[in-house]
């Protein structure tokens, strides 16, 4: 079991080079990824934060297929 902090979280997510090195490291332990509730409530703060900033609702299209 393998406990992702924000940070991880989001280069995960992103598949970033630090994310994909991540992945990789994970499927070779054999290791399944969780959340914790503080990091999962950064996350959805993030989302809604990229959300609302944008007036037009097409603008914020890609916030919401993230979210």
């Amino acid at each position: 079991m393998l406990i992702l902090d924000t940070n991880h979280y989001s280069e995960f997510v992103r598949e970033s080079e630090l994310g994909f090195r991540l992945r990789q490291r994970m499927q070779a332990a054999g290791d399944d990824g969780f959340l914790t509730v503080v990091t999962a409530g950064e996350v959805m703060k993030g989302w809604l934060g990229a959300i609302q900033i944008h007036r037009q609702p097409d603008r914020g299209v890609r916030s919401y297929r993230q979210f």
